[in-house]
């Protein structure tokens, strides 16, 4: 997180690259979003604590105050974006499974930072699309969305290929 911070406020030729990989522009707006909103987010990882961690249920993700979609096929994590007061990460059991973190690919690193993105207090990012792969042919399409959509802004934080 650190790294990409001090990218953003360099903004080397090396460092706009990177930024137009992940959302498709290199607009001075956006960069100062990503910049604000990931300072949020370095705060809300750097205050998580075992606390923050639940087994998903739909039963858990009501107590935080939403209601999960019944089939989610591929999802290992779920948040309620709207639970800026405990910041609660639902985690399934197939979160387990992914390295702990990967250059390239799904990984616990990826996925918590996509989950914390959507906290409305963080980036309140959205899941218009998955993967990092279509996070990169989206924002290379140069969809507007992309500068809002978790996987592009986990992508972005994470990869390094």
């Amino acid at each position: 997180m650190a790294n990409r911070l001090a990218e953003l406020n360099r903004w080397s030729p090396a460092d706009a690259r990177w930024f137009l990989l992940w959302f498709g522009t290199t607009e001075h707006t956006a960069r100062l979003e990503m910049a604000a909103g990931l300072a949020r987010m370095k705060t809300v990882l750097a205050a998580l604590t075992p606390a923050n961690f639940i087994r998903y249920s739909a039963d858990a993700m009501r107590v935080v105050g939403c209601v999960s979609r019944d089939h989610s096929p591929g999802a290992v994590a779920e948040v309620c974006a709207p639970d800026t007061a405990t910041h609660t990460i639902a985690i399934r059991l197939d979160f387990c499974t992914l390295r702990t973190r990967h250059p390239r690919f799904d990984s616990q690193l990826l996925t918590l930072v996509h989950e914390v993105s959507h906290f409305a207090d963080v980036l309140g990012s959205r899941d218009h699309w998955y993967s990092t792969h279509n996070a990169k042919d989206r924002a290379g399409a140069k969809d507007a969305r992309a500068t809002e959509n978790a996987d592009n802004i986990a992508g972005y934080v994470v990869c390094s290929e």
